[in-house]
């Protein structure tokens, strides 16, 4: 994959994770809430241990950037167009 690409990625991912939060998170708490405060809302632990292998806890940053990957490439659509509802579903 092109650094260009990866990056478009990573950027979507983590418009994605933010509008994410906002719908889990009391009305309260979205107004604090900003793109660079949010790792405080994420969860520390990004992986999980189960049947004695390491897996990839859902809702986090890279598990988005994988789902986003896997559109892209079954749906050959452009990264930015994708949606919430399509990560969900995917």
């Amino acid at each position: 994959m092109h650094s260009r690409k990866a990056k478009r990625i990573r950027r979507h991912s983590n418009q994605l994770v933010f509008e994410w939060l906002k719908t889990m998170l009391p009305d309260e708490e979205v107004k604090k809430l900003n793109p660079k405060n949010m790792d405080k809302y994420m969860p520390e632990q990004t992986h999980f241990f189960a049947n004695r292998s390491l897996h990839l806890s859902a809702y986090t940053p890279r598990w988005f950037q994988q789902r986003i990957k896997r559109i892209v490439r079954k749906n050959k659509k452009a990264v930015e167009d994708i949606t919430l509802q399509e990560i969900e579903n995917a």
